[in-house]
């Protein structure tokens, strides 16, 4: 603000320093985001929660069903049944927003299984239907990448 400051030392005594003399420098610490205008600043703190990554994995689910969905040449306004294997954490993370996921796709249903290690088990592409494909049943299979995650999907017109 262009005043002195006035600091206080170990041994009682105390010193001013001139504007000219002191030297404010904005430095980021790790987890927080900052910016500096107009003499403002604003630091935000971009550290996930688990709480935050439970809901960007639901989200990256959603988007990649309507991928799939694309994929599968629905109609906008079609009704689907959805069928997924998972890891675990995708798993939760679905199920902790089923209602707004079966909202955001159209799901009449929605059916997960959780098999530990799924990402790990699975190369990315090399599921049958991988790419997207349907099945003489009308069951049109895929896999998608949730987060850092392999998921198998598999949709159905209802």
């Amino acid at each position: 603000a262009g005043d002195s400051v006035t600091l206080a030392l170990p041994d009682g005594e105390s010193v001013a320093l001139a504007p000219n003399e002191v030297l404010v420098d904005l430095l980021k610490r790790p987890g927080f985001a900052a910016a500096q205008a107009d003499g403002l600043t604003v630091v935000l703190d971009t550290g996930i929660t688990p709480d935050l990554l439970r809901e960007g994995l639901a989200r990256d689910f959603v988007r990649g069903v309507q991928d799939a969905r694309k994929g599968a040449g629905y109609r906008v306004e079609d009704r689907i049944g959805i069928g997924f294997v998972a890891d675990p954490e995708v798993v939760a993370a679905v199920g902790a927003f089923r209602e707004w996921v079966m909202g955001e796709t159209l799901a009449v249903d929605l059916s997960e299984n959780a098999i530990a290690g799924m990402s790990d088990a699975v190369e990315p592409e090399s599921v049958e239907g991988a790419g997207g494909g349907t099945l003489p049943d009308g069951t049109y299979v895929d896999q998608i990448k949730v987060g850092d995650h392999q998921v198998r999907l598999a949709l159905r017109r209802r």
